[in-house]
């Protein structure tokens, strides 16, 4: 169970997530009693399917947000080690600027014209 899910339940009473299926189970087991509309017993009986889907949901979250966060550090190791060039091949923190407006209009020879857009 996801962290976040299990510190919720924690605050509603449940500190064991150990004690959740039996809690279900009760759940359950009102959802069956007479007297419920068909809305309360559906939210009743439904209520396992959806905590397990706010499980996955918190899961699928953080996978996301590793994975965001993977790129965003190889996208930074590229722009550094591409600064790090362009200031080698410039001669310093500003050459870099002088390298791209010395080397814009140089001839793209792939695609037989300038570099810049004419």
């Amino acid at each position: 169970m996801h962290r976040m899910l299990r510190n919720q339940l924690r605050r509603i009473g449940i500190a064991d997530p150990a004690h959740l299926p039996a809690a279900l189970a009760e759940v359950a087991a009102l959802a069956a009693q007479d007297g419920l509309s068909a809305e309360a017993r559906g939210l009743l009986s439904g209520l396992e399917r959806l905590l397990g889907r706010v499980d996955q949901s918190y899961d699928q979250f953080d996978r996301d947000m590793d994975l965001r966060s993977r790129s965003l550090m190889l996208s930074s190791e590229d722009l550094m080690q591409a600064n790090a060039r362009l200031q080698a091949e410039g001669g310093g923190p500003d050459g870099g600027a002088r390298f791209l407006a010395r080397h814009r209009r140089q001839p793209d020879r792939r695609l037989g014209r300038g570099g810049a857009r004419d």
